[in-house]
């Protein structure tokens, strides 16, 4: 009897387990185009360039999509385990194994134990896929550009390179028409070229350095402290060095989410020894102002003229203030409160794969048709609330001064225990 009824058991989970992978399937297909199709479209858009075959912007496509594998996995956790139970409910299956002496509990083990699954798949995609990816994201967008005789220019548009800014006319291939270039690298003198035609050269391949030839440029320098100093010059030719490193975001230093786990706290560790230099910086000012109107006060004791005694009694109240302002100080680092903030979120959303699960369970006993339909939609509405309540939370990491992991891995913990007290009430174990 025992054997049959654990046999009865196993095929129970199985098939609890087998239904729970078919949703989450189609619920990450789901979040997949939710999550993705804006940043693909983005990205097309910013590589669609001539000379750049189809099949190369489906491989950088490719490469971008683990970076967003993390808020896609807890989604389609949560949606699976509300189609799955909504389903099991309202073909009366969950009624059927209560009365066959089933415990609920039973449905909800191969459900937790599939989410802890996807909480690990989630944590090694954050940690070492997403790097993984950008890091190659990086190295063929390098090759794709060095590969291009020069950098495209938009006809008729405007571009911001570094402090230059560049409007142009009609491109025919690196030859451009029409060019205003605004020259603000000088803080104390501003240049605006014109030029009615000119070229662009690549320079450094491997540092996406390029050379502007203008063609019997004007130039006008001014003075921006003095509107009225400006002179004029023209020349035959004229040229440019341009530094287009920053036109491409691969190029630049990975984001704390493209980081690995242990590059990511050995920077926070880096930024949490600037924050303890800087507080000490403060803490030694705040000694130094002290110790000023300590002096002050015995001088006031031993006796002083009238004259000196109002110097005196300035300097302590001028200490005081200064005193009670470093008191008030409350500094916030960015980039130790950033850094911190990723690296929690990280993990928070890696292990919201399975604390969202449990939200599933109450919320699905519905019994009606379209259990499944139901499960979803229902969902879909919790994770609205927890994309939100997350959203919140990373927009206030820097109103804070204390370690952000409360904030951010608070959605996890409401929800929680929001489920809990739900399961309780409703008696469902």
């Amino acid at each position: 009897m025992a054997l049959e009824h654990k046999s009865s058991t196993w095929l129970l989970y199985r098939y609890v387990a087998k239904e729970y992978l078919v949703n989450f399937i189609v619920a990450f297909l789901f979040f997949f185009f939710i999550f993705f199709i804006n940043q693909i479209l983005l990205l097309v858009q910013e590589v669609a360039i001539q000379s750049v075959s189809v099949s190369m912007i489906l491989q950088l496509v490719v490469l971008s999509i683990p970076e967003f594998l993390i808020y896609t996995f807890p989604f389609s956790s949560l949606t699976a385990a509300s189609m799955v139970i909504g389903d099991l409910s309202s073909k009366n299956e969950i009624l059927a194994m209560r009365a066959s002496g089933i415990s609920i509990k039973k449905v909800f083990v191969p459900i937790v134990a599939m989410s802890l699954l996807i909480t690990g798949a989630t944590y090694v995609s954050s940690d070492q896929l997403t790097p993984w990816a950008a890091e190659q994201y990086k190295y063929f967008y390098s090759r794709i550009i060095q590969g291009m005789p020069s950098i495209q220019l938009d006809a008729y548009s405007v571009r911001e390179i570094g402090d230059r800014t560049i409007t142009n006319g009609a491109v025919e291939g690196n030859l451009v028409h029409d060019i205003l270039l605004f020259d603000t690298s000088d803080p104390s003198l501003t240049k605006v070229v014109t030029a009615s035609e000119g070229s662009i050269n690549m320079l450094d391949a491997d540092n996406f350095i390029y050379s502007m030839e203008l063609e019997e440029p004007t130039v006008l320098f001014t003075n921006p402290s003095d509107p009225a100093d400006y002179s004029f010059a023209k020349a035959d030719s004229l040229s440019y060095t341009l530094d287009f490193s920053s036109q491409v975001p691969s190029m630049e230093n990975p984001t704390p989410s493209q980081m690995r786990n242990k590059d990511l706290l050995a920077s926070i560790r880096e930024h949490s020894n600037d924050y303890a230099n800087y507080q000490s910086y403060l803490e030694n000012e705040k000694r130094v102002i002290l110790e000023d109107r300590s002096l002050a006060v015995r001088q006031l004791r031993y006796g002083a003229s009238e004259r000196a005694q109002n110097s005196i009694f300035e300097r302590i109240f001028t200490a005081n203030d200064e005193a009670a302002r470093r008191d008030n100080v409350r500094f916030i680092n960015f980039y130790y409160q950033y850094y911190r903030s990723e690296y929690h979120k990280k993990l928070a959303l890696s292990a919201a794969c399975t604390f969202l699960v449990f939200i599933a369970f109450p919320i699905s006993f519905f019994k009606v048709k379209h259990g499944r339909l139901i499960g979803f939609g229902l969902s879909i509405g919790v994770a609205v609330v927890y994309w939100f309540m997350l959203f919140f939370a990373q927009l206030k990491i820097l109103d804070i001064s204390f370690n952000p992991a409360f904030l951010i891995w608070a959605p996890n913990i409401i929800i929680f225990v929001l489920a809990l007290i739900l399961i309780r009430r409703l008696n469902r174990l």
